[in-house]
């Protein structure tokens, strides 16, 4: 599990949720293997395909002053 880590997480009054979505960060929805754990905001993948993968994703994560970040190419 890779956790989500941010410097500026109090002063941005805390990370209250973080979505995966499509590479490009667009309003599409999201199918890939990647899953955002609600409570750790960990970021998860599947681990089970013995020939391997490549996906590109985007990471969107919104604080409780209503601000939000997105990192894409992921």
């Amino acid at each position: 599990m890779f956790t989500l880590v941010s410097a500026n997480t109090v002063a941005c009054n805390g990370l209250t949720t973080c979505v995966v979505k499509p590479s490009g960060c667009g309003g599409a929805t999201y199918a890939g293997k990647a899953a955002i754990d609600g409570s750790t905001k960990g970021l998860m993948i599947t681990q089970n395909v013995d020939a391997g993968y490549s996906e590109t994703l985007c990471v969107e994560c919104a604080n409780a002053g209503g601000s939000t970040v997105q990192h894409d190419g992921w």
